[in-house]
């Protein structure tokens, strides 16, 4: 299936699939997909919010036996069904532990946590 997203700055707005009615993204404050509805109005993907994005989306939001997949989750993030992570062009986030799985690509120039520092928890 191919799939168009439309952007409005970084912000995605709509989408596009092949052959089908335009899907509008409803997004929360931080740009993070929160509802796709169709051109009536009808919530047809759902993601609720949380600080790590560890829940599942709902992709039946009104039970009507059709799973619509959506894969946009934090902003800049493609979730990846099969592993559970988010790709973020240089390196996945683990958000069963809130956590990147690589250190940050432009090393420590970029501050922060680096595989020396992965152990360190929130505090």
């Amino acid at each position: 299936m191919k799939r168009e997203y439309l952007y409005l700055g970084n912000l995605p707005v709509a989408l596009v699939d092949l052959g089908s009615d335009i899907r509008y993204i409803h997004t929360d404050h931080l740009g993070t997909p929160r509802l796709v509805s169709d051109a009536l109005k009808h919530p047809v993907w759902a993601w609720q919010g949380e600080p790590f994005g560890a829940t599942p989306a709902n992709e039946d939001p009104e039970d009507s036996g059709a799973a619509y997949t959506f894969n946009l989750r934090f902003p800049g993030q493609y979730f990846d069904k099969e592993t559970g992570h988010h790709y973020n062009y240089f390196r996945d986030y683990d958000p069963a532990v809130g956590r990147y799985m690589q250190s940050d690509p432009i090393g420590l120039a970029g501050g922060g946590l680096t595989p020396t520092h992965m152990s360190a928890g929130i505090r």
